[in-house]
């Protein structure tokens, strides 16, 4: 089968450095790129099963001891 579904397996990138030698560049040296992620994609059965912290220790968590008050006051506090 194919390992390439091009809606999430293909990006193009505009407007980023190449070669002035390219004739078919629009301006000098800016081009498009392309990448393809033909990769096997593993299946999630191979992976070990998501760890969950148990709600009693998650209601003992301060996010402020771990990330900035910044970052909290853009998210509005929520965990």
């Amino acid at each position: 089968g194919t390992r390439c579904q091009a809606d999430r397996d293909v990006v193009i990138i505009s407007n980023v450095g190449g070669s002035d030698l390219d004739p078919s560049n629009l301006q000098d040296g800016v081009t498009s790129k392309m990448g393809i992620d033909a990769t096997a994609k593993p299946r999630l059965d191979s992976f070990t099963p998501r760890h969950k912290v148990s709600k009693d220790v998650f209601d003992r968590l301060d996010l402020k001891d771990f990330v900035p008050a910044s970052w909290l006051a853009q998210k509005g506090g929520k965990r």
